[in-house]
């Protein structure tokens, strides 16, 4: 796997796993403001072998901290590891411009996800009663402290 910083020429490929991956995606064209904006980080994870995107990461550096948007791995390129090589590159980013936490926000269903993050010492911080629509459901809010 080879990751590197998301460029606008990923976006239909980006698009394409959002699609598959989440029941409300980003429009193609909220990928390319992201891109536009000076505090966003973005990385996407290509099959060496063959060319393919087989995930990719948004955050948001907000003043000191790292609001992660969204991590998402096409579902042929699952149990792989991809999810973690790319957080494994959003922590090396924010600890380089020196973030002292991150947080985001995960379906309160989505276990695999939850697992990911508590393996990164993500803890739970709180709720949000129907934050998600398609179908309606709580996120529940995480937090990685980034310094001791």
């Amino acid at each position: 796997m080879l990751t590197v910083p998301v460029t606008p020429a990923h976006v239909d490929a980006i698009y394409a796993i959002e699609c598959e991956c989440f029941s409300t995606p980003w429009s193609k064209t909220a990928f390319l403001q992201e891109l536009k904006d000076r505090h966003t980080i973005a990385f996407a994870s290509f099959d060496t072998v063959t060319d393919e995107l087989a995930g990719y990461t948004f955050m948001r550096h907000i003043i000191n901290e790292g609001h992660i948007n969204n991590i998402a791995v096409a579902p042929l390129h699952r149990g792989r590891g991809i999810a973690s090589l790319l957080m494994d590159a959003l922590l090396a980013e924010a600890l380089t411009r020196e973030m002292i936490g991150l947080a985001l926000e995960v379906r309160q269903g989505n276990r695999a996800a939850m697992a990911l993050y508590h393996k990164y010492g993500f803890l739970v911080e709180g709720y949000r009663r129907d934050y998600y629509r398609d179908p309606n459901e709580d996120a529940i809010l995480m937090y990685k402290n980034l310094v001791c």
